[in-house]
């Protein structure tokens, strides 16, 4: 009933423009205070609008993302096997690098894959993998949104389309003016709604999934590093080294504090032997 009157009332501004100025004026703050009106109930025409978006469509709006990681003994060959299935599922690769470490190289992929093909890419990367190091799989639900924003764009759409009556009927310079400047806010609202639209839209068409694989040199792979690299390395085994040794004589204080002992004892008793000595010999 509410958003019934509220079309009402725009339906009726335009009739005021072929009035004097000061009944053009009224019809431009009419239409404002409608906007602050529909502003202030939105709640209540949006969820008129949103129970007619879920009669239309009922379907769920799902977001999936996923997160996996996995050794692989060849990783030129696995790629290339990765690669194929991606492509035999109607996804594409969106992002891709690789680099190595240490002691492995390794693959990160981010691909985007049709949501009706993300399960079926998972089961059919996972035939030949042992195990995961990593496995995450998230989704999300954004039917509500979904409706919610369609809803919206809707809602601001009409209200684009009144202003857009009104200042065909006008030739008020001040009125113009006035419109225009409401034209130009609603106009950046309702792109700011659309891209959140078109965002969803994307995310529940194609679902994300990131992809590490590497191997580590064990596997067979010889890793080439620079010059500098093997100093930092030769630096730190170094330090690994004294600390081992630190480590390993601290475990033998037990017997550090007994020789010490038995030293004292040993070095007062002598010492005591050359002090009677020379009193015997003063003597």
């Amino acid at each position: 009933m509410r958003y019934f009157l509220l079309s009402l009332s725009l339906l009726l501004l335009p009739l005021g423009c072929g009035q004097d100025n000061a009944s053009s004026s009224y019809a431009v703050e009419a239409m404002d205070g409608a906007l602050s009106k529909e502003a202030a109930n939105y709640d209540e025409v949006n969820e008129a609008a949103t129970d007619s978006e879920e009669s239309i469509n009922k379907e769920s709006k799902i977001i999936k993302t996923g997160n996996i990681r996995y050794e692989v003994k060849d990783l030129n060959t696995s790629f290339e096997t990765l690669n194929q299935l991606i492509k035999s599922h109607s996804g594409f690769i969106q992002n891709d690098n690789s680099g190595s470490q240490y002691n492995y190289t390794y693959r990160n992929i981010i691909i985007r894959v049709p949501n009706k093909n993300f399960d079926k890419l998972l089961d059919a990367i996972s035939k030949d993998v042992a195990y995961f190091d990593n496995k995450t799989i998230t989704a999300t639900d954004v039917t509500e949104e979904f409706i919610d924003v369609e809803a919206r764009l809707k809602t601001k759409k009409i209200l684009e389309n009144r202003y857009l009556e009104l200042l065909g009927k006008t030739n008020k310079i001040a009125e113009i003016l006035e419109i225009e400047k409401s034209l130009s806010q609603i106009r950046e609202e309702i792109e700011s709604v659309q891209g959140r639209l078109n965002y969803l839209k994307n995310q529940i068409s194609y679902s994300t999934l990131t992809i590490e694989i590497y191997q580590t040199s064990a596997s067979g792979i010889g890793i080439t590093e620079s010059y500098p690299i093997k100093m930092w390395h030769a630096v730190v085994s170094g330090f690994n080294s004294l600390s081992g040794f630190i480590l390993g004589v601290l475990t033998l204080w037990p017997y550090l504090i007994i020789t010490a002992v038995i030293y004292i004892l040993v070095r007062k008793r002598i010492w005591k032997r050359r002090k009677k000595s020379q009193i015997d010999k003063e003597q």
